[in-house]
């Protein structure tokens, strides 16, 4: 049942992806990420938001999802819970970014090992040499534009903390769904990108388009640039159907 879920899931977004789009707004973003079989997209659509909001600050730079999913696995194991699903919201990204980041040039840029495979490497490992096989060893310092920083002083250079804010849509919730599209068209207008949260999946919202008249939000996704160069065409009745919350600077 699960895996049937997630090829209609595809299906869905696979359909809103075809050619012929008007793009109508695109706002400044970093390039596409691959999050290969880590479902950790709620990690790449954060760290991807965050980046812009950067270039709108007038740096440029891209952050470490890899390191932000080994600290992620540190979280899990400590708690006692080391072999449960990989799973977490824009907000528990942001919890993460707050306690340490790291560039995306100075860390792996993908895990070495799949979820499955670091799972089983745990079950007969010690934590810290699984974690620095199958990811990296952690930088005490890192340097950018010419200043050294720990990866605790590079995070608190973001400004991440309390900068975001989050509404939550129960799917249950019927009622005044329509209001998510002019929140996001509201938040974009304005010149800021927004993460966007289904059931399964996030994604970077980064724009707005047209085709026949119909009115879509342009999707940074994290599969790599192999369709459609790793944009997704959302339309505004998926996004009032299958949207769960919205992520994006205060």
């Amino acid at each position: 049942m699960k895996r049937a879920a997630k090829w209609v899931w595809m299906v869905l977004l696979l359909v809103s992806c075809q050619n012929g789009f008007k793009t109508v707004m695109l706002l400044p973003h970093t390039p596409v990420k691959d999050q290969g079989e880590w479902p950790a997209g709620w990690i790449y659509a954060t760290l991807s938001l965050v980046e812009s909001e950067r270039i709108l600050a007038g740096d440029s730079l891209e952050l470490s999802a890899t390191y932000l999913i080994r600290r992620r696995v540190e979280q899990l194991c400590r708690a006692g819970q080391p072999f449960p699903r990989f799973e977490g919201r824009p907000m528990d990204c942001l919890h993460l970014l707050e306690e340490g980041a790291l560039l995306y040039a100075v860390f792996r840029p993908t895990p070495k090992w799949s979820w499955r495979e670091c799972k089983r490497a745990l079950a007969t490992g010690d934590m810290a040499t699984v974690l620095d096989t199958g990811f990296s060893y952690v930088p005490r310092l890192v340097t950018l534009y010419g200043t050294t920083y720990t990866p605790l002083d590079l995070a608190r250079s973001l400004y991440v903390e309390d900068a975001y804010v989050e509404h939550r849509f129960p799917s249950g919730d019927t009622t005044g769904r329509e209001r998510i599209v002019r929140q996001m068209d509201s938040v974009l207008r304005k010149g800021h990108s927004l993460v966007w949260t289904g059931k399964n999946h996030s994604m970077h919202v980064i724009g707005m388009a047209k085709r026949a008249g119909q009115h879509y939000f342009i999707c940074k996704d994290s599969h790599g640039t192999a369709h459609e160069g790793g944009l997704k065409y959302l339309s505004d009745d998926f996004i009032i159907r299958f949207t769960e919350s919205l992520l994006w600077h205060k």
